[in-house]
């Protein structure tokens, strides 16, 4: 089930609503700004509701899934088959069962043309295959601060996006929550050469700034080169020094420049 709503940080406020007719919250569930919501009847899985934002490319990527699959029976079976050994497998870890059916999924997208961009944490061994190499070709050489690869052992403070056009990994982005609570900061984010100059740079930002926001994060950090900082003005981004330890030897050569961006009015 895939209702659609205006604003999903609204649905936080209908939990505890949702758990009086048997739906218990799992948060995310391991797709950025998804609200997921689980019906059980004792050990029985009755329902998964994925609730997404209007507009959210999600929503097309579960509808074109679910179509294929109904068009193709085999496939069916399938995933029935692999949906019923995960649940077996996994019956009290989502996050596994999830990445059990990854590698299903993405070969079916790849057969019926799902070719939308979305924002995804990276788990599936496409997703850090992608990952490493966009580090390793565009962020390593610039500094060695950022020969950062999955899997890692890094804080549960860090996150790792890639972004997808498609079945294709076209971008990647990492951001550290600050302990503070209020700010966060963005260790890297990169577009593959292919991609780059046609938009996908932006739109990928401004996806991480939807999602710091909703983090409850009031600042959003970054060290550019500078070359970008003009860009990064033009995009509300000011001058903003800011104590960054995990930098110290970067910033000490004077690679970077420190800008920031406040979330001011409820607008990420």
């Amino acid at each position: 089930m895939i209702p659609v709503v205006k604003d999903i940080t609204a649905v936080e406020s209908k939990e505890e609503e949702m758990k009086q007719v048997g739906c218990i919250a799992r948060g995310e569930g391991g797709i950025p700004f998804r609200r997921f919501f689980r019906e059980d009847s004792g050990s029985v899985r009755m329902c998964n509701i994925h609730v997404f934002e209007d507009g959210n490319p999600e929503i097309e990527r579960h509808l074109s899934f679910r179509n294929y699959l109904r068009a193709n029976e085999n496939s069916r079976n399938e995933y029935e088959k692999l949906k019923r050994a995960l649940a077996e497998k996994y019956p009290d870890n989502m996050m596994k069962y999830a990445e059990g059916k990854n590698d299903f999924m993405e070969s079916i997208e790849r057969l019926n043309g799902f070719d939308k961009c979305r924002l995804v944490y990276p788990y599936s061994k496409l997703q850090i295959e992608g990952f490493n190499r966009i580090v390793e070709n565009l962020l390593k050489p610039i500094c060695d601060i950022f020969a950062y690869k999955l899997p890692s052992e890094s804080s549960s403070s860090r996150h790792n996006f890639v972004y997808f056009k498609g079945v294709k990994v076209i971008g990647v982005a990492s951001v550290q929550l600050v302990d503070d609570g209020h700010t966060a900061i963005l260790r890297f984010l990169a577009i593959d050469h292919l991609f780059q100059k046609k938009g996908f740079g932006k739109q990928l930002l401004s996806l991480i700034e939807k999602w710091v926001y909703q983090q409850k994060r009031k600042i959003l950090y970054l060290h550019v080169q500078s070359d970008a900082a003009p860009h990064l003005l033009n995009l509300g981004y000011n001058l903003m020094d800011f104590d960054d330890k995990e930098f110290k030897d970067a910033l000490s050569a004077n690679i970077f420049i420190d800008m920031g961006k406040k979330f001011v009015n409820n607008v990420a």
